[in-house]
């Protein structure tokens, strides 16, 4: 009996279960906010589908990239709030002010006919 297999046996199915619900809370959440960003770009705004799923593909890198980046960065600086309070401080006023720029790009784009201004968007 190797390593993996000893560990599945005295993991049980509740503790398996409570080791992934984080996870899954998060990624159902991103998947829904994926989808309808991707609905409203195609048949909203009429972006084809390739470059909506460019963009969106460009997101989740951008994400797993920071993800990594902000994390090594608080890791190692130790601050009187704490590791983590100053950098979700400091960015979540970015977070909701993107979050507006992704849902309503006509009130920013003059020209919403053309797609290559909406695609960099």
């Amino acid at each position: 009996m190797n390593l993996i297999e000893s560990i599945q046996e005295k993991t049980g199915i509740g503790e398996r279960f409570l080791f992934c619900l984080p996870r899954l809370g998060t990624s159902t959440i991103l998947g829904i906010e994926s989808w309808a960003l991707f609905t409203l770009y195609t048949t909203g705004y009429g972006l084809d589908s390739f470059r909506a799923a460019i963009a969106l593909a460009i997101g989740y890198l951008t994400i797993a990239a920071s993800q990594f980046l902000l994390g090594w960065i608080s890791d190692r600086k130790y601050t009187k709030l704490g590791r983590r309070k100053p950098y979700i401080l400091l960015f979540a006023p970015f977070l909701g002010i993107s979050i507006v720029f992704l849902l309503l790009p006509a009130q920013f784009i003059k020209d919403l006919r053309n797609k290559d201004i909406l695609f960099f968007w």
